[in-house]
This record gives C-alpha cells, sequence and structure tokens, in this order.
C-alpha cells in the first residue's frame, strides 16, 4: 500500500465564470509523502470542499473523477466562497487540504419581471 499524498494540490479559482458559478482548476499531486512517485491511474479522484467560511468548515462538496483537473461549481448565492481541494488514491486515502482560495460570487439571481405592462 502506498503512503500518503504528499502536500497540496496548486489550486485556482477563475474569475471568467458564469454569475453563480466558480470554475476551479489545480494541477495533480507528483508523489506521496513517502516522497514515492504517484503512477498514471493512481488518482482515483478529487473532492472539492466550499462554503462560505474562511477557514471552514467547508459545508458543502463535489467529488471529480481523477483523470479530470477542472470543476463547475454552479448556482451559488452572491457572496465570498472558499474553496479547497483533496487527491484520491486508487486505495482510498485522502490527501490534506490544498491552499484555499476564495471567490466573490455575483450569485445567480433571476431577472425582475417585465415593468410596465400594458
Amino acid at each position: 500500500m502506498k503512503g500518503r499524498i504528499y502536500g497540496a494540490l496548486l489550486f485556482l479559482a477563475s474569475f471568467n465564470a458564469y454569475a453563480g458559478d466558480a470554475v476551479l482548476t489545480w494541477d495533480p499531486p507528483l508523489q506521496y509523502e513517502d516522497n514515492s512517485t504517484i503512477l498514471p491511474g493512481e488518482i482515483q479522484s478529487y473532492k472539492v470542499y466550499y462554503g462560505q467560511s474562511d477557514g471552514g468548515p467547508y459545508t458543502n462538496v463535489v467529488t471529480v473523477p481523477g483523470n479530470v483537473n477542472t470543476a463547475t461549481i454552479t448556482g451559488l448565492a452572491k457572496a465570498t466562497w472558499y474553496f479547497v481541494a483533496t487527491a484520491i488514491t486508487t486505495n482510498g486515502l485522502e490527501s490534506a487540504y490544498s491552499t484555499q482560495v476564495a471567490k466573490a460570487v455575483q450569485g445567480s439571481s433571476k431577472p425582475k419581471p417585465p415593468r410596465n405592462v400594458r
């Protein structure tokens, strides 16, 4: 069994998403904590944790496949949202949190109804 995943993922939040969305990307980890190399296919999935509290707790989570290094979180309310990611190996070991990133989301709200209908 391999050791724990080493270090944090490089994690970025995009500010070019639609209102209410956050597009996140990251670089996969290259090593386990014992400095052995993570081979292709050994990352089963990533989890993106997020919430409105700086430093957590992160009250929401989405999981993406290990061959994907991006996630789009949709339907976010207008607020500052905080995100971290983890990597999960095929053995079920989960890394520590990545560096936290923050994004001020404009929110996803419906337009007001038409005015002055006659």
